[in-house]
């Protein structure tokens, strides 16, 4: 494998070039082929080939491998095994997945939309306050995560604990894991014992929300083990917070940006959703997935032997001039559905997508009917053009009152 993957053009995710022009980096390694080096692996840059990887029944989704070179623990282990679907499997992932999706179908999700209007309305009588605010720390970091909580059944008293551990979550992510791993650990525990609690009364007194329908589900598909449904409870927590935090925001900015677009989000045309859509195109909050072949395979005459590494580099793929016209423009007026691949394509796509979508398509229709207008009104902090969550982690915004 060496010889072949060595004479590959390189990503260097770490240089200065990426750095400043991540787009014009994949830009140029496109026109050079399909496939490129990184520390990551094989990155799988153009559209055609992302789409038919994500598909691939002979590639596995899976970290576990990674997260044991990093230390770790026992706990951290049983969580990954049990809850992160999208590393998970086989039958196993299929038994999961019926009952999530279940619980997570576009009709069950539509049921909570009120919910959300109801979280945002709130959280912008904040914003208002002021004329100048971070929409980041004011109302991406607590919108989606109050949302969840609400969907989840967690009691408006329990919210503040719920959220704090909940946030410590994003831990799995840290680079190293070591240091990260005692409130990796805490924050699993805390979520672990509230879960365990919360199933344990829903199963005796069912109500409205997303854990009942999960045993509501269980109970007609075939119920799932005590350990998968507190994990992956969990994991809807974590896996629907940073995202949609990144997400909304970067949805946010390029509106911001764009003079007239913000006053569009008003109109009954569909406005809010094409700019949602087109912002995952343009900048998905999750640039890039793993996956490793179980077998040998072919991608552009190259023969990848079973478990190389390959990185679906969805940010590049969306920016494929094969599939998208003037791919480095946002523009929500495409002409064509956007088929872009933020949520992943095959068995292996977002379970949680359409509650994610839900969520910022309410929270962009609340914000235009109570904001006449916004602009950037400083510095904008992003994510660093290699993380593994992509996205403003900083947004200054003054915002005209209607």
């Amino acid at each position: 494998m060496r010889n072949w993957f060595c004479d590959l053009p390189e990503l260097d995710l770490f240089g200065p070039e990426y750095a400043t022009d991540p787009a014009g980096s994949l830009r140029h390694l496109r026109s050079e082929g399909g496939l490129a080096r990184s520390v990551r692996g094989i990155e799988v840059l153009t559209y055609p080939r992302a789409k038919q990887l994500l598909a691939h029944l002979d590639v596995a989704a899976t970290m576990r491998g990674y997260y044991l070179s990093e230390g770790a623990t026992p706990l951290v282990l049983d969580y990954i095994d049990n809850g992160l679907l999208a590393w998970i499997e086989g039958d196993r992932h299929r038994r999961i997945r019926a009952v999530l999706e279940r619980a997570f179908s576009v009709r069950s999700v539509d049921k909570q939309r009120e919910t959300m209007r109801e979280v945002a309305n709130r959280m912008a009588d904040r914003l208002l306050d002021g004329g100048t605010v971070d929409f980041v720390a004011d109302f991406t970091y607590w919108y989606p995560i109050e949302v969840l909580a609400r969907l989840i059944g967690v009691p408006v008293g329990d919210v503040p604990r719920f959220i704090e551990a909940s946030a410590e979550m994003n831990a799995l992510a840290a680079v190293p894991l070591a240091p990260a791993l005692p409130r990796l650990e805490a924050a699993i525990r805390e979520l672990t014992s509230y879960v365990s609690e919360l199933l344990e009364e829903r199963a005796k007194v069912p109500g409205d929300d997303l854990v009942s329908a999960l045993l509501e589900a269980g109970e007609q598909l075939g119920a799932l083990s005590r350990e998968e449904l507190v994990a992956n409870i969990i994991n809807v927590l974590m896996g629907g917070h940073d995202t949609t935090k990144l997400q909304l925001a970067s949805c946010v900015h390029e509106i911001a940006t764009r003079p007239g677009s913000w006053r569009r989000l008003r109109s009954a045309d569909g406005f809010p959703r094409r700019c949602l859509e087109e912002s995952l195109r343009f900048a998905p909050a999750v640039p890039w997935e793993l996956r490793v072949p179980a077998v040998d395979i072919e991608a552009d005459g190259l023969g990848i032997p079973a478990g190389t590494h390959m990185i679906v580099n969805a940010y590049s793929a969306n920016r494929d001039p094969a599939a998208f016209d003037e791919p480095d423009v946002f523009d929500p007026d495409r002409p064509r559905p956007n088929q872009h691949l933020a949520f992943g394509r095959g068995r292996h796509v977002c379970i949680g997508n359409s509650l994610a979508r839900a969520e910022m398509e309410e929270a962009l229709r609340v914000l235009a009917a109570r904001i006449d207008d916004v602009r950037v009104a400083g510095h904008v902090k992003w994510s660093a053009p290699a993380d593994a969550l992509a996205g403003p982690l900083s947004l200054p915004l003054h915002l005209q009152p209607r």
